[in-house]
């Protein structure tokens, strides 16, 4: 997580870091930090939790440094602390930092022993005490760093300013994001394009294992062995700054625009081909690796190739790709990575894997953001066009990737003849339609807030079950009211709750069944039966118009989406707004859950 900014100009750069933050606070809000030269020294200020309490702090302060480094944090080693909130500054350099020092321990221990002190607990500590060691004995703060970073494992990227060159800033990266900006007056470097001033001209995303000296006159670029790296500046997109500041609730206003975001990939990506000069004939897997909503979303997609398009899928959270990557491969596979962000850590993590060690194998990326790493590492990238998403919990990108992989199953079935086009066609009717049965679940908001005001918020928990492609949705409704609500929730298959899980069924237990009228029908009412014998606290969510039980004590009745592969987006909505109002009727900040982040950029 956390997110970086580092400007130097040609002018008083307090007002412009500040704003940077604000929009980086995305990727981490425990705390925040600056450091800058105020002419006698390096001067720093730091608060805990959000941007707003820094710019406090900083209102009545006189700051006209023209070189300053910030930082949003998520803590990763060490507690939430002013002392481990950064920059972190020692006697003669400030450092800010995302990522991990995999080898800090080693490395501090390394210190200790010669001599080195230490006051909080955090692996930046130890990266701006490795570099400050290094200076007494290298000459120069690019020598210094070139050889503090040989000793590095991990992956990371960083900022800093020395008081021995106090107009400069060095920033380095190796497997994270950073982007460099240049404006008429002044060069900057951020975690995300979006956060760069407003101003810049251009811009270019560093390579991997590079360092940048910038200055407000210009840049030099390295690579970790010191030889100089030649970039090119592309002009800057302007479309990365959607993002609405100070605009609150913006997880509302995302919900309510998932029925046009799915109506714009429909029209967009229809009858197109998606993944370019791929032969699905000859395809004998397909690998989606991906976490959290992410990983749900594949999960719904593998059910939708397999069961349109006849292909072999497999969905590996990202995490444990690279633990137990797949036994065995053939050239004739594929790996998907999807990512809100293009910078998931566990995932650009298994990117890389496959790539150095499956250099045949073709790559592809569905991701929102089309300046990311994933997007710039994949062969084929695929656009979830989703728009900023604002808020931490994912909405509108979840709805997004899976419209994608429908889109998807139905070109490969196709292109397969595992379907025909008269039925090819059929279903394009049916998701076409998709959206205005989205949007009369968003119309049912009221009804759906009454029964959580009445029903969810005296639960200790909740369990969601159904079966067949509503597993994985059952999976992403029991995450979100973790995520926003803080209610303790797990989602599983109907079938498996008489083997073990109906054990914690009581009146303390809000007992959720998602049943779509489809066939596996009479199997999930079996379900359902065997919870209502054991209690009264149940809500059955339906798409069914016939089925009746005067023993569930709440009911929400979805509209039909005609076609019962396509359950996924009517009922995904049902679980958001289940979790949106309780979250609101608990007071819990919407878009800024605790403890969460958007972008999760370490490992």
């Amino acid at each position: 997580m956390c997110g970086i900014i580092a400007i130097a100009g040609q002018y008083a750069v307090l007002n412009d870091v500040i704003a940077s933050l604000e929009k980086l606070e995305y990727r981490g809000y425990d705390s925040a930090g600056i450091a800058a030269f105020d002419g006698r020294g390096i001067y720093e200020c730091k608060s805990l939790g959000r941007i707003e309490k820094l710019k406090k702090k900083l209102q009545n302060k006189r700051l006209n440094s023209r070189t300053i480094i910030g930082h949003t944090r998520w803590a990763t080693h060490g507690k939430v602390s002013i002392e481990n909130t950064h920059p972190i500054v020692r006697a003669n350099i400030a450092v800010v930092h995302n990522g991990t020092i995999d080898n800090h321990f080693e490395i501090k221990k390394w210190l200790l022993d010669r001599g080195v002190e230490f006051s909080g607990e955090t692996d930046t500590e130890v990266l701006a005490a490795l570099i400050e060691y290094e200076l007494q004995s290298e000459e120069g703060l690019l020598r210094a760093i070139t050889v503090a970073i040989k000793r590095l494992q991990g992956n990371f990227a960083f900022a800093l300013i020395s008081a021995q060159e106090p107009d400069k800033i060095v920033v380095a990266k190796s497997n994270m994001n950073l982007v460099l900006g240049k404006g008429g007056d002044f060069m900057a470097v951020s975690s995300d394009s979006s956060a760069l001033p407003s101003g810049v001209a251009g811009i270019a995303y560093l390579e991997n294992e590079s360092i940048a000296v910038i200055s407000s006159k210009g840049f030099e670029i390295f690579d970790f062995e010191g030889k100089v790296i030649s970039i090119d500046l592309k002009q800057v997109d302007d479309g990365d700054d959607a993002l609405r500041l100070g605009v609150e609730d913006n997880m509302r206003r995302e919900i309510e625009s998932q029925p046009g975001v799915v109506r714009d990939i429909i029209n967009y990506y229809i009858d197109k081909e998606l993944i370019k000069g791929l032969d699905f004939n000859i395809l004998d897997e397909i690998f989606i690796i991906a976490c959290g909503s992410s990983y749900f979303a594949a999960l719904t997609g593998k059910y939708w190739i397999e069961e349109i398009a006849g292909i072999k899928v497999t969905v590996t959270i990202s995490s444990e790709f690279n633990v137990r990557p797949p036994i065995q491969i053939t050239n004739n596979s594929v790996y998907i990575f999807i990512s809100q962000s293009g910078e998931t850590a566990d995932t650009f993590s298994a990117l890389r894997y496959v790539k150095q060690n499956r250099p045949n194998a073709r790559t592809v990326g569905i991701v929102n953001n089309m300046h990311s790493s994933i997007s710039r590492n994949v062969e084929n990238l695929i656009q979830m066009m989703a728009g900023r998403e604002v808020a931490v919990a994912a909405t509108k990108t979840f709805y997004s990737q899976i419209t994608i992989l429908f889109l998807l199953a139905l070109s490969a079935g196709l292109a397969r003849k595992s379907i025909t086009r008269e039925i090819y066609n059929d279903y394009v009717k049916a998701i076409c339609a998709v959206p205005y049965s989205m949007e009369c679940v968003i119309a049912m908001r009221d009804q759906i807030n009454s029964i959580v005001m009445k029903g969810f918020l005296k639960q200790k928990s909740i369990l969601y079950f159904g079966k067949g492609i509503l597993y994985p949705i059952v999976m992403e409704g029991a995450l979100k009211i973790k995520e926003i609500a803080y209610i303790p929730a797990e989602g599983i298959p109907s079938g498996e709750l008489k083997h073990g899980t109906i054990a914690l069924i009581d009146d303390d237990v809000m007992a959720v069944s998602l049943v779509n009228n489809g066939k596996l029908f009479k199997k999930t009412i079996t379900s359902l039966e065997e919870v209502l014998a054991r209690s009264s606290n149940v809500m059955l969510i339906t798409d069914s118009l016939d089925y009746k039980n005067d023993s569930c004590n709440w009911v929400v009745r979805l509209p039909s989406v005609g076609n019962e592969l396509l359950a996924p987006f009517t009922f995904t909505l049902a679980m958001q707004l289940i979790a949106y109002n309780a979250a609101t009727a608990k007071g819990c900040d919407i878009d800024r859950p605790r403890n969460l982040a958007k972008s999760v950029t370490v490992e």
